[in-house]
């Protein structure tokens, strides 16, 4: 049977939709399932000249902020979700990878109050937790001084906090108590410590979502045609 070029222009267009939506949905579905527990930390550092590329910072959020107003020290974890500098920033100078035959983060500094700044990311590496017991144990340990991290990981049991970029694995275990514990008439269990190794969603150039968003722009222009030829017909 021979398929009209107008039929296999179609076919073509809705398989190729399929598929660029369809890796979508898979690119997303990864991001919220890799990046959903852990944290991560900017650090900035001024320069003392212009660079020869650089871009303006207009409103930055509260973690480069932070960042801003600590030079040389990682912020406090944040979801990356959560920081609109995150989706802004210019993370890749692509002169530079290409003279350099790199591939990852190379970020084009920024301009902000007059000040120029270099600007990294790093994945915090380590989460922690603890458990509310709900009868108070035969033996436990008194707990009275926790680290920050600790404390908030006590604050709200059953949840994940990262630890900050500066803080080693081996320090932060000597400084949890032995289990169970009590800490201000409450009792706690199975703290847990984990690490990984954090991966970076930045933005990337290809976004298949808005290529999807093209392709059904092409395919409403395609349908209008194809009625406005069966009307006249």
């Amino acid at each position: 049977m021979k398929v009209s070029k107008s039929k296999l222009a179609f076919i073509t267009l809705l398989i190729t939709t399929i598929i660029i939506q369809g890796y979508s949905i898979y690119v997303y579905s990864t991001v919220e399932e890799t990046y959903g527990g852990g944290g991560y930390c900017y650090m900035v550092e001024p320069l003392d000249h212009e660079p020869e590329k650089y871009w303006d910072l207009a409103e930055p959020d509260p973690y480069i902020l932070e960042a801003i107003e600590h030079p040389g020290n990682w912020t406090e974890p944040f979801v990356y979700k959560d920081s609109t500098f995150w989706f802004t920033a210019e993370w890749h100078d692509p002169d530079y990878v290409r003279n350099n035959t790199l591939e990852g983060i190379h970020p084009v500094p920024f301009k902000y109050n007059g000040t120029y700044y270099n600007y990294s990311v790093v994945g915090s590496g380590i989460i922690i937790g603890v458990r509310l017991l709900v009868e108070e144990p035969e033996e436990y340990w008194n707990l009275t001084n926790p680290n920050k991290y600790l404390l908030e990981a006590i604050e709200n049991p059953g949840k994940s906090i990262a630890v900050g970029c500066d803080v080693s694995l081996s320090d932060l275990l000597k400084q949890l108590p032995p289990c169970p514990f009590q800490y201000n008439g409450k009792y706690y269990d199975d703290h847990y410590v984990i690490t990984y190794l954090p991966t970076y969603p930045l933005p990337s150039p290809f976004k298949p979502e808005r290529t999807a968003m093209v392709l059904a722009g092409v395919w409403v222009a395609a349908g209008s045609v194809y009625l406005l030829k069966k009307k006249k017909k």
